[in-house]
């Protein structure tokens, strides 16, 4: 440590100043994680890389013969586990655009006896098999589940919901709940934002099901490991825009008492929001209730027999 002076400031020496000058082209040439350091005031640091934001320096509280280094924002960028001074966990955040930006709507709508989820349909290449894709899955015979975001991280959570679902089973003797699995997968999703061995999924789910003693159920997960029940949600590109259009309709108060009525008022929602008429194959249909209470995924010509119903009825 340097001597102090008479007002108990460091005094630097040549030997000391030229250590700090190293230090500094060390530092912005290397610099990968929040480090705080001391440098001379007449130390000038090169301007970062074009995908660094440069460095901003400040006054050190010691003496005003040296500065402190401030991390911008880009540091708290790279470190997933670091709050910035805002209290923002930047990746978390990140993840969340991911759903939006995935170019998908989904909508969820639960019924006084069905849940229905409905959700965007596209085929990027002609060459494709529309049949191999979908975001809509089974966990159990009662509950199923859709992804917005990532189809990657979907598939990903989709096999750790498969996986709690089976050992809850075999565990218990009897199939796991909506909420139960609901909390199991929040929690895991909680934990990816503590540790930095794993990113935040890139992904919202829905998940939808019929409780043998609550009824029909919506959970929707976030990237952040929030959850919470659900009248009507929605994800994706459109979320607002969804759900505004939701609260007009149920504040009216909707009567949703058949398996019928929730469908085609999916379809008319998400036909609203899209500001486009639905076709068969850009869409895709998930149902839990009706007289087997199982959760299914509606065929193409089940499809288009609501669209022409809804078309009649306009």
């Amino acid at each position: 440590m340097p001597p102090l002076g008479a007002n108990h400031a460091p005094v630097y020496g040549p030997r000391e100043s030229e250590q700090c000058s190293r230090i500094a082209v060390y530092v912005e040439e290397a610099f990968t994680s929040p480090v705080t350091g001391l440098y001379p005031v007449n130390t000038t640091l090169a301007r970062a890389p074009s995908r660094r934001r440069p460095l901003t320096l400040t006054t050190c509280s010691f003496s005003s013969a040296c500065v402190r280094c401030t991390v911008s924002r880009t540091s708290f960028d790279r470190a997933l586990t670091i709050f910035s001074p805002e209290g923002r966990l930047y990746q978390v955040e990140y993840a969340f655009k991911a759903i939006t930006s995935s170019g998908h709507t989904t909508l969820a709508i639960r019924g006084e006896d069905a849940t229905v989820v409905i959700t965007q349909k596209k085929v990027p290449d002609k060459l494709l098999d529309p049949d191999s894709i979908t975001h809509i899955y089974n966990v159990t015979p009662n509950i199923g589940c859709v992804f917005t975001g990532r189809h990657a991280d979907a598939r990903n959570q989709l096999q750790r919901a498969l996986s709690e679902a089976t050992q809850f089973r075999y565990k218990f003797g009897y199939e796991i709940t909506p909420d139960l699995l609901a909390k199991r997968i929040a929690n895991i999703n909680q934990v990816y934002t503590q540790r930095a061995a794993m990113r935040p999924l890139g992904i919202s789910m829905i998940i939808v099901g019929i409780d043998p003693e609550l009824g029909p159920q919506i959970f929707k997960l976030d990237p952040a490991g929030y959850y919470v029940g659900f009248h009507a949600t929605a994800a994706g590109q459109k979320q607002q825009e969804a759900i505004n259009l939701l609260e007009k309709g149920y504040k009216k108060g909707w009567k949703l008492t058949k398996l019928d009525d929730v469908v085609e008022l999916a379809l008319t929602s998400l036909s609203t929001v899209l500001a486009t008429d639905l076709k068969k194959g850009e869409v895709e249909i998930g149902v839990c209730g009706g007289e087997e209470r199982r959760f299914r995924k509606l065929s193409t010509e089940e499809i288009d027999g609501y669209l022409q119903r809804l078309g009649e009825k306009d």
